[in-house]
């Protein structure tokens, strides 16, 4: 049987719920590809649009215009009560405006857009706001004292997509969003993160490193200053690991203004970088 609209209605609205709990603030456009993502964007923003005018109507979310000229939308306190009290993953503290309206609005555009493609892909996502509310595998304040650096964002993917068998172990991408030209210091700072791939991020040894993956936009020249990164920190850095160069991915965004997604290219570094025989 056919379920009741009704039903289906509330469904839409509680995952809808769900993801702007996960990552404070998200566009039309993004709510669409996270909750329909068998979806054509046109039905998956049509139904995003549908949706979220109802929760406005109930006061549960609300929008508001953002650095680039769009709408994101928010959470309400009401929004927030009603996450928490259906035990979904939701702040108490005021809405991220700063966050929508601020400098920083177009380097969490690119790191919400890419995780939430990858929870189209079925895999379970942590932007920069869960891990900061401690809701992904490792907290903000784990991550600084194990590793003394902070990941955009982490992903977490069935093992046996990567060829592990237990399925006791988390296998996770760390992601690094570029979008500023970085010093090679600050890059180097990720690559030693890199270096750790194949170990364990947490002490209780329940999440594994997999891959370290910078995402940028590919008309940006972020392709040639991290390859050059990666070759100079190898000179100081040799490693035994032959997988290594093939764990850390080079995620080209096609984007164009104001901020429309055309889609990415996730690129090994071992297609751009021959590995130095020790």
């Amino acid at each position: 049987m056919r379920p009741d609209n009704r039903i289906i209605a509330q469904q839409n609205e509680l995952a809808v719920l769900k993801y702007l709990g996960l990552f404070a603030h998200l566009r039309y456009i993004e709510v669409g590809r996270a909750v329909w993502p068998h979806s054509t964007w046109k039905v998956a923003q049509q139904m995003a649009e549908r949706t979220v005018s109802r929760l406005i109507k109930e006061k549960a979310l609300f929008q508001t215009r953002n650095k680039l000229g769009s709408y994101s939308i928010l959470l309400t306190k009401s929004g927030v009560d009603r996450c928490r009290h259906l035990d979904m993953k939701a702040a108490r503290n005021t809405p991220d405006l700063f966050g929508v309206h601020g400098t920083q609005f177009a380097h969490r555009s690119y790191e919400s857009r890419y995780l939430v493609e990858r929870t189209a892909q079925g895999h379970h996502a942590f932007g920069s706001h869960a891990i900061a509310k401690s809701w992904a595998p490792i907290n903000r304040q784990q991550s600084i004292d194990w590793h003394q650096k902070i990941p955009d964002g982490l992903v977490l993917v069935p093992g046996i997509e990567r060829g592990y068998t237990s399925s006791d172990i988390k296998i996770a991408d760390w992601i690094e969003v570029e979008n500023s030209r970085k010093p090679y210091t600050e890059l180097w700072s990720i690559l030693d993160i890199a270096w750790k791939i194949g170990k364990f991020l947490d002490k209780a040894e329940s999440v594994l490193l997999d891959r370290v993956v910078f995402v940028y936009d590919g008309a940006e020249p972020h392709r040639k200053r991290i390859v050059k990164a990666v070759e100079r920190y190898m000179r100081s850095h040799p490693t035994n690991n032959p997988a290594l160069l093939s764990s850390i991915i080079l995620c080209e965004c096609r984007v164009s203004l104001p901020f429309v997604w055309h889609g990415h290219e996730e690129i090994p570094c071992s297609a751009l970088i021959e590995a130095p025989l020790r």
